[in-house]
């Protein structure tokens, strides 16, 4: 069972992003956003399930390092793989205002984590909503984004 648990979630994950990708490709959505929502959603997938079940069980430590350990990795590991396989030039929207936008998530999430704060499920329904925001500015872009909510 386990074998094919893993086959299967390997091809399922390669569907879900073939076919998001041809979808965005229909619409017009950049590179930059395909490879930032629906590759980190292909990676993230396999660890969702598990930090569900863990912060469910009162086991939140383990949901939180599944997240740092699959950003970690995708960063760090496939990244580095791509980097070194191929010179894949970095657009500037990626340095300028995805990066920014992590690093200002990390520093406002940083003190709750060493602090060992509890996170409401208001302020996680804020992230998620955040989240959602980030995905609209990268797919409309910032003044058409501005426009279309007001």
């Amino acid at each position: 069972m386990f074998t094919s648990g893993l086959i299967g979630l390997g091809y399922g994950a390669n569907l879900l992003v073939q076919g998001g990708v041809q979808i965005a490709r229909v619409y017009g959505v950049s590179e930059e956003v395909i490879g930032l929502t629906l590759f980190a959603l292909g990676t993230s997938l396999p660890e969702l399930v598990p930090s569900i079940v863990a912060a469910f069980r009162g086991h939140p430590a383990v949901a939180i390092g599944n997240v740092i350990g699959s950003n970690l990795f995708n960063i760090l590991r496939v990244g580095g793989i791509i980097r070194l396989t191929s010179n894949v030039p970095v657009p500037s929207q990626i340095v300028f205002f995805d990066l920014l936008v992590m690093l200002g998530a990390t520093a406002v999430l940083f003190p709750v984590l060493v602090m060992n704060w509890r996170i409401p499920r208001s302020t996680g329904l804020l992230l998620l909503i955040s989240y959602i925001g980030y995905v609209f500015v990268q797919t409309f872009g910032v003044k058409n984004t501005m426009v279309l909510f007001g």
